[in-house]
């Protein structure tokens, strides 16, 4: 068994004597074991193969089972791993950065336009807003100003709607919005800065003779920088929000995990007495079936030759307590001994019909022992017995031939001894109908000498 040993190192101190026991307990000797501190140190996740399995509660030396304290502890060690506070502070504090890189150049333009006193929402509003100024009521006779202005004062008021929507969501916890609001917030930020009122003459913006460019205001920061920055701090939190949202599950999965290990543990030393058992059924009864067949049994006796190596396996792999192994192994064994079974079962077929037509034409034979005579009948029925008992010496196919050989030699006797009028009547009779022609014969000859 692999454990990790930095993780040992760091819980040195904190490692209850019970928890060596409780991984030796619960856990195989080759299985890969990964034991995961959660922040708080007190507990410890169990991961086996990659899949969790416990968590571990150090200080009292036992595994969680219930689901709603498993998902507190893991959503409380996914935060604080995560830094998930400091990112929080980290979004917010960069909206704050905003306020201030554009609070003072704003105010002055606002004051040089008159809307910090009145509104500029249509052409009549920015109008009055502008005469309320001298500088800006000269400015009035530009062409395309009071709509510059308009479209400022518009998007001025749509950045800190944005801005609230976002700081909102933040605290909220609802990132995905605050993204959202992020990016429709850096959209409105860079065409406030194509904004004429603000462009001068070193500005790309400015340089066709078209261009209009009133260099009224000084340039506005409303932290385009500091937005992107903002952007990737929320699209860190919306990932750990999605993450956050899953612990539930994860603990769920790890209840049943615990619950199935458990189960596990409990009923893997009977189910393998069980499986043992049956394998040595299961070859006993191949091992029976295949000695009868003789030589077609060749192929049949190598498969049961793999299967009991295999059984032996499981066996040994079980008393090493490597039971996942062993139960891998027995699904091999599985599989081998249906391709045992189905190969010897048609040989086994072929044998059964070989004994069924021994034993009619054994019938056949006692039934016709007045007509061919005693020692005549002894006489057949010892090849028959001999033919039984060379089956599983050789191959099948001989043992049918000699009983088809002697079938028809005791047809051929049958006729030659009935009277003629049974014997013709006989050879009326097509071919298959051989056995029951034979028949009529006998009880004839039978009913004549009554």
């Amino acid at each position: 068994m692999r454990v990790q040993l930095l993780f040992l190192v760091l819980l040195a101190g904190f490692l209850s004597a019970s928890f060596p026991k409780f991984i030796l307990e619960r856990f195989e000797p080759d299985q890969n074991l990964s034991l995961q501190p959660l922040a708080s140190r007190q507990f410890a996740l169990v991961v086996a193969e990659g899949k969790e399995f416990y968590l571990f509660d150090l200080e009292k030396g036992q595994p969680l089972y219930d689901t709603k304290e498993i998902s507190q502890l893991l959503l409380s060690d996914l935060r604080q791993k995560s830094q998930y506070e400091a990112k929080v502070s980290l979004a917010s504090g960069l909206m704050k950065e905003i306020r201030l890189s554009r609070e003072k150049n704003e105010k002055q333009c606002m004051v040089l336009t008159g809307t910090d006193a009145h509104n500029c929402t249509d052409k009549q509003s920015c109008i009055v807003a502008c005469k309320s100024n001298p500088n800006c009521d000269v400015m009035l006779y530009a062409n395309g100003f009071w709509e510059a202005l308009l479209d400022w004062s518009k998007k001025r008021n749509e950045f800190d709607s944005k801005l609230a929507e976002y700081e909102k969501s933040v605290a909220l916890g609802n990132f995905a919005q605050a993204s959202k609001a992020l990016s429709e917030m850096s959209a409105i930020a860079a065409s406030i800065g194509k904004n004429p009122i603000f462009l001068n003459q070193t500005d790309a913006e400015c340089q066709s003779k078209s261009s209009i460019c009133f260099q009224y205001c000084q340039k506005i920061d409303y932290g385009i920088e500091k937005i992107s920055n903002a952007l990737q701090a929320v699209e860190s939190l919306r990932m750990l929000s999605d993450e956050a949202a899953k612990q539930e599950a994860r603990a769920q999965a790890i209840v049943e995990n615990s619950k199935a290990q458990d189960l596990y543990l409990s009923t893997r030393d009977a189910r393998l007495q069980e499986f043992i058992l049956y394998s040595e059924n299961k070859l006993r009864t191949l091992s029976e079936k295949a000695s009868k067949i003789g030589q077609d049994a060749a192929t049949s006796s190598s498969m049961l030759s793999q299967l009991g190596l295999v059984q032996q396996n499981i066996s040994q792999l079980g008393k090493a307590g490597l039971y996942r192994k062993a139960f891998a192994l027995a699904l091999e064994f599985e599989k081998k001994a249906l391709e045992a079974e189905q190969d010897i079962n048609r040989s086994f077929k072929e044998y059964e019909a070989i004994l069924r037509s021994i034993s009619e034409l054994e019938q056949s034979i006692n039934k016709s022992e007045p007509l061919i005579g005693a020692n005549v009948s002894k006489q057949y029925l010892g090849e028959l017995k001999s033919i039984k008992e060379k089956m599983s010496q050789r191959p099948l196919q001989e043992s049918a031939n000699e009983v088809e050989n002697l079938s028809k030699r005791f047809s051929q006797l049958v006729l030659e001894k009935a009277p003629l009028q049974a014997q013709a009547g006989a050879s009326a009779l097509p071919a298959s109908c051989a056995p029951a022609a034979i028949l009529l014969l006998i009880l004839a000859a039978s009913a004549r000498r009554v």
